[in-house]
């Protein structure tokens, strides 16, 4: 009985002594994993300090930020194709007193059908105006073909149409086609006749040109 006893008290130490064993081994790895985590974690943070400060490949050009370039110079109004200025024989309209007179009276739908005649074309209604101011006559002779082509295109006009341009001109309203186109060769001051002072006016501003 002794004997069973004493076997006994010792297979309940062996029992014991495995415990603290598979405890402590337990211990052991879990220290170990957490190592492990550590060293993954500081592995990481290294290869990521290690790529933001690498060189980029050969070959691959930095990128770099570029920005807008914005400009604040006004850019000029553009004007259409085919018009010559300056080069006539006489007198600028803009410089002709009734013209200019006549200009700062009249809106510059009224010029579609002397800008057309002078141009070709009715001509931008910004720049209308100022591109009847910059006309001192047609480059072409009177005895060429250009000089005749024109005088057609004035008789072709409607008689409303010729006269409204030729009151925008300060021209008598009795001048005959010949010498309407007499004077758009060669514009001069001479042909704007002013009325009798009483009047107070040329014999052209009487009344505002109406719409064409």
């Amino acid at each position: 009985a002794v004997v069973s006893t004493q076997s006994g008290y010792y297979g309940r130490d062996t029992n014991y002594i495995l415990r603290l064993k598979l405890m402590s081994a337990a211990v052991d790895v879990n220290e170990e994993l957490a190592g492990r985590k550590e060293d993954s974690v500081e592995l990481a943070i290294e290869e990521n300090n290690g790529a933001e400060t690498a060189p980029p490949p050969a070959g691959k050009r930095k990128r770099t930020a570029v920005q807008a370039f914005v400009s604040h110079v006004p850019v000029p109004e553009k004007e259409a194709k085919g018009l010559e200025f300056g080069v006539g024989r006489g007198t600028l309209l803009g410089e002709l007193d009734v013209v200019q007179e006549l200009m700062n009276k009249n809106r510059a739908d009224h010029y579609v059908v002397l800008h057309r005649l002078l141009y070709k074309q009715q001509g931008n209604v910004t720049m209308r105006k100022k591109n009847v101011r910059r006309f001192n006559g047609f480059s072409f002779l009177p005895d060429s073909s250009e000089h005749q082509a024109k005088l057609r295109a004035i008789t072709k006009l409607k008689s409303a149409d010729r006269k409204a341009a030729m009151k925008l001109l300060g021209l008598k309203q009795s001048s005959t086609i010949e010498e309407f186109l007499a004077f758009l060769m060669s514009p001069s001051p001479a042909a704007c006749r002013a009325t009798p002072k009483k009047e107070k006016s040329t014999d052209c501003d009487s009344a505002l040109i109406p719409l064409l």
